[in-house]
Protein backbone atom coordinates (compact mmCIF):
# COMPACT_ATOMS: atom_id res chain seq x y z
CA UNK A 1 0.00 0.00 0.00
CA UNK A 2 1.39 3.29 -0.98
CA UNK A 3 1.60 6.10 1.63
CA UNK A 4 0.50 10.18 0.66
CA UNK A 5 1.29 13.33 2.29
CA UNK A 6 -1.82 15.71 2.01
CA UNK A 7 -2.17 19.05 3.57
CA UNK A 8 -4.98 20.58 5.23
CA UNK A 9 -7.11 21.80 2.79
CA UNK A 10 -7.15 18.11 1.38
CA UNK A 11 -7.82 16.43 4.40
CA UNK A 12 -10.50 18.99 5.67
CA UNK A 13 -12.06 18.12 2.06
CA UNK A 14 -11.82 14.49 2.65
CA UNK A 15 -13.31 14.89 6.38
CA UNK A 16 -16.26 16.57 4.85
CA UNK A 17 -16.93 14.39 2.15
CA UNK A 18 -17.20 11.95 4.71
CA UNK A 19 -19.18 13.31 7.21
CA UNK A 20 -22.17 13.91 4.35
CA UNK A 21 -21.83 10.74 2.81
CA UNK A 22 -20.82 12.00 -0.57
CA UNK A 23 -18.68 9.30 -1.47
CA UNK A 24 -18.32 10.61 -5.14
CA UNK A 25 -16.28 13.18 -3.52
CA UNK A 26 -14.31 11.32 -1.01
CA UNK A 27 -13.36 9.13 -3.92
CA UNK A 28 -12.99 11.89 -6.51
CA UNK A 29 -10.29 13.89 -3.87
CA UNK A 30 -8.82 10.52 -2.77
CA UNK A 31 -7.81 9.66 -6.77
CA UNK A 32 -6.50 13.57 -7.57
CA UNK A 33 -4.63 13.29 -4.22
CA UNK A 34 -2.83 9.87 -5.40
CA UNK A 35 -2.34 11.23 -9.08
CA UNK A 36 -0.66 14.14 -8.26
CA UNK A 37 1.56 12.29 -5.32
CA UNK A 38 3.04 10.25 -7.92
CA UNK A 39 5.73 12.38 -8.95
CA UNK A 40 7.13 9.48 -10.99
CA UNK A 41 8.85 9.54 -14.53
CA UNK A 42 6.51 6.98 -15.92
CA UNK A 43 4.66 9.54 -18.52
CA UNK A 44 8.30 10.44 -19.86
CA UNK A 45 8.01 10.11 -23.69
CA UNK A 46 4.07 9.24 -23.71
CA UNK A 47 2.14 11.22 -25.92
CA UNK A 48 -1.57 12.96 -24.57
CA UNK A 49 -3.82 14.31 -27.48
CA UNK A 50 -1.17 16.74 -29.25
CA UNK A 51 1.09 17.07 -26.26
CA UNK A 52 4.84 15.04 -26.13
CA UNK A 53 5.81 13.99 -22.18
CA UNK A 54 9.44 15.39 -22.31
CA UNK A 55 10.57 15.82 -18.63
CA UNK A 56 9.42 16.94 -15.13
CA UNK A 57 9.26 20.91 -14.60
CA UNK A 58 12.19 21.60 -12.42
CA UNK A 59 10.64 24.84 -11.29
CA UNK A 60 7.09 23.39 -10.43
CA UNK A 61 5.96 20.06 -8.50
CA UNK A 62 3.83 17.98 -10.54
CA UNK A 63 4.31 19.80 -13.53
CA UNK A 64 5.66 18.08 -17.17
CA UNK A 65 7.41 19.88 -20.00
CA UNK A 66 5.46 18.83 -23.30
CA UNK A 67 6.07 19.62 -26.70
CA UNK A 68 2.76 20.35 -28.83
CA UNK A 69 2.38 18.53 -32.59
CA UNK A 70 2.57 22.17 -33.88
CA UNK A 71 6.24 22.63 -32.14
CA UNK A 72 5.30 24.85 -28.98
CA UNK A 73 6.58 23.80 -25.69
CA UNK A 74 4.54 24.04 -22.88
CA UNK A 75 4.08 23.33 -18.40
CA UNK A 76 1.44 21.29 -17.97
CA UNK A 77 0.11 19.77 -14.59
CA UNK A 78 0.40 15.84 -14.73
CA UNK A 79 -3.51 15.41 -13.45
CA UNK A 80 -4.40 17.70 -16.10
CA UNK A 81 -2.75 15.29 -18.77
CA UNK A 82 -4.03 11.92 -17.42
CA UNK A 83 -7.00 13.28 -16.82
CA UNK A 84 -7.94 14.46 -20.47
CA UNK A 85 -8.23 18.11 -19.53
CA UNK A 86 -5.61 19.69 -21.31
CA UNK A 87 -4.77 17.78 -24.93
CA UNK A 88 -2.64 20.55 -26.64
CA UNK A 89 -0.70 23.97 -25.85
CA UNK A 90 -4.19 26.00 -27.09
CA UNK A 91 -3.66 25.48 -30.84
CA UNK A 92 -6.33 22.53 -31.02
CA UNK A 93 -8.72 25.05 -29.85
CA UNK A 94 -8.29 27.15 -32.96
CA UNK A 95 -8.19 23.80 -35.25
CA UNK A 96 -11.42 22.73 -33.61
CA UNK A 97 -14.14 25.92 -33.78
CA UNK A 98 -16.87 25.94 -36.02
CA UNK A 99 -16.92 28.66 -38.15
CA UNK A 100 -19.52 30.58 -36.54
CA UNK A 101 -17.46 31.01 -33.61
CA UNK A 102 -14.66 32.03 -35.13
CA UNK A 103 -14.08 36.28 -34.78
CA UNK A 104 -13.86 38.58 -37.69
CA UNK A 105 -10.97 41.21 -37.85
CA UNK A 106 -13.76 43.89 -36.33
CA UNK A 107 -14.43 41.45 -33.38
CA UNK A 108 -17.91 40.52 -34.71
CA UNK A 109 -18.86 37.14 -35.50
CA UNK A 110 -19.57 35.92 -38.85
Amino acid sequence: MKSIKIDDKSFEQLKIAKANNNLTSYSATILYLVNESSADDSILDESFGDLTVLRADPNKKYYYVCECICGMKTSVRKYALTCGEVISCGCAGSRTKPAAFKFVKSGHRL
